[in-house]
């Protein structure tokens, strides 16, 4: 809640980080979440939540990056799907490819 209330992102504790995921898909329905509101009152809005959550280190994911001004870094990212196998022998195979 903006009027007086704790934001989720306040409760986090310190040295935690933040995923955001398709960012400018994010911002966005969060604002047409806002605007099918009755009465916002007492909600964060998008541009003050995103600015309490910047205040923690943040990771942008996106399946297609756009220009930015910040540290980026291109990752490979493979499915999935091709495991076929109990968890603990994925897990070990994923943690050996990690350490090539």
């Amino acid at each position: 809640m903006a009027t007086g209330g704790e934001h989720l992102v306040e409760s986090l504790p310190q040295g935690s980080w933040i995923a955001l995921t398709e960012l400018h898909d994010m911002l966005d329905e969060g604002k047409h979440y806002l605007a099918r509101l009755d009465n916002p009152r007492g909600f964060f809005s998008v541009e003050a939540t995103l600015a309490k959550c910047v205040t923690f280190p943040t990771v942008s994911v996106a399946a297609i990056t756009g220009d930015s001004a910040e540290v980026s870094c291109h990752l490979q990212i493979e499915s999935i799907e091709r495991f076929d196998a109990p968890a603990a022998q994925v897990m070990e195979e994923l943690a050996n490819r990690t350490m090539q």
